[in-house]
């Protein structure tokens, strides 16, 4: 037998990328391929004209395959120079296996072929495995091999950080740039490989086990306890929803937890340039550096109140959407209950500010308070031209919805500077 690591890459463009981008596509793509791999000089500039006359084809062809090949992730395209140059990085094709894995490509590919061409090309691409009904498989999962994987890997997280940066936005295949995966899949189907729940369930609760993984910081050797935790133990399969109440009823002791060991979820970039003060850089840090429901628990606790299930719902429903990072999402979080001074997360409020943000390509903590205060600033600027309005009546400034200042609740309780600094020491404590 053979699996995909000795599949032909031709094969698979020609036959399962091709009927999607088309063969002037892939010629682009091969083009491109050549010229990065057969280059008489290093970082060798070439024009696009050049690739014009290689290919036949007009600018605006060009432009069409280019994004086709973009959409289906097989390039990446960067605008340098003042938007003189564009450089290109041509990306290796998907396996078979993880092209079918793929619900987008395979949606694709099944519209352009039509059901029965689709089932024959699937057929010769990803060949069934003739294995015996009565073998018995023993391969050796990674954490019988090396036992104390787990733990060497808690005890490196820095090193491994480095390499992850290293790496930048690296990922397989077409993906959502604000799409957080913290948790590493493999790892945890590992773990579970030798208990007592199908693993087939598990990889089909996968979305909803990396929306929860992120939400509340957790890894891969605790969500593989909450996994078995919410076994149906007559089936053997993982309940979903007995999972999020297992996950979100612990969440509501936190006594029980240890926050300590809590996973870094991103590394935060801040701008030296910019022009945030001390304390919203401080900010920036706490909100790349925490899960968004251990970051909402922590306000709530110096304001003496509590994490609301309302609240908790529309956490996961922003984090599912996969709209914005956690970080921004917690930035969010804090300029409603801190800066606004609710007593709760408003709905409405909070998915019109994340629905304007998503649009407004807000990635970054750092971005979410310069547009805060850009918002700021405008309110501010308008309010003073309509006090000084050719002495007439002040009037009203027509705002969009949720960039009105709001009445704080009665029930709101404003953070002294002493519960500020508490704050910080507890959210400080949670980096450790």
């Amino acid at each position: 037998m053979s699996d995909e690591v000795f599949e032909n890459a031709t094969e698979i463009l020609n036959s399962l990328y091709g009927p999607i981008v088309g063969t002037s596509a892939l010629g682009l793509y091969f083009q491109l391929k050549n010229l990065a791999v057969f280059q008489e000089q290093p970082n060798q500039i070439h024009t696009h004209f050049e690739l014009q006359s290689l290919l036949n084809v007009s600018i605006n062809q060009l432009e069409t395959d280019r994004k086709m090949l973009e959409a289906c992730g097989l390039l990446k395209t960067w605008l340098v120079n003042s938007k003189n140059q564009v450089m290109y990085l041509v990306r290796r094709p998907l396996s078979s296996k993880e092209f079918f894995a793929t619900d987008l490509l395979t949606i694709l590919l099944l519209e352009k072929l039509g059901d029965q061409v689709f089932q024959q090309v699937q057929n010769r691409m990803v060949p069934k495995q003739n294995i015996p009904e009565e073998a018995e498989e023993v391969t050796a999962s990674v954490t019988d091999t090396f036992p104390l994987i787990v733990e060497r890997m808690k005890r490196n997280q820095a090193q491994l950080t480095q390499v992850k940066n290293q790496l930048g936005d690296f990922q397989v295949g077409p993906q959502n740039t604000n799409q957080e995966r913290p948790l590493d899949e493999k790892l945890l189907l590992s773990i579970l490989e030798n208990s007592f729940v199908e693993l087939d369930s598990v990889k089909l609760a996968m979305e909803v086990i990396q929306t929860e993984s992120a939400l509340y910081g957790i890894d891969e050797v605790q969500m593989g306890k909450y996994v078995l935790k919410a076994v149906n133990l007559q089936t053997n399969r993982l309940d979903v929803k007995k999972l999020k109440t297992v996950i979100s009823n612990d969440f509501r002791a936190p006594e029980k937890r240890d926050l300590q060991n809590t996973s870094v979820e991103e590394t935060v970039k801040t701008d030296t340039g910019s022009n945030l003060t001390s304390q919203q850089i401080q900010i920036t840090k706490f909100a790349g550096q925490m899960a968004p429901l251990q970051f909402l628990q922590q306000i709530k606790k110096q304001k003496h109140g509590f994490v609301t299930a309302g609240e908790e719902r529309l956490v996961r429903d922003l984090i599912g959407r996969h709209i914005l990072s956690n970080s921004v999402i917690n930035i969010l979080i804090y300029h409603l209950l801190v800066d606004e001074q609710h007593a709760t997360l408003n709905k409405s409020l909070s998915e019109t500010i994340a629905n304007d943000w998503s649009q407004q390509k807000i990635v970054t903590a750092e971005q979410a308070i310069i547009k805060l205060q850009e918002r700021k600033q405008k309110s501010t600027t308008k309010t003073a031209r309509s006090r000084n309005g050719n002495g007439r009546k002040n009037i009203k400034e027509t705002l969009p919805e949720w960039a009105k200042t709001t009445t704080p609740a009665k029930n709101a309780t404003k953070l002294t500077p002493e519960q500020e600094k508490k704050l910080q020491e507890r959210l400080n404590k949670l980096k450790k």
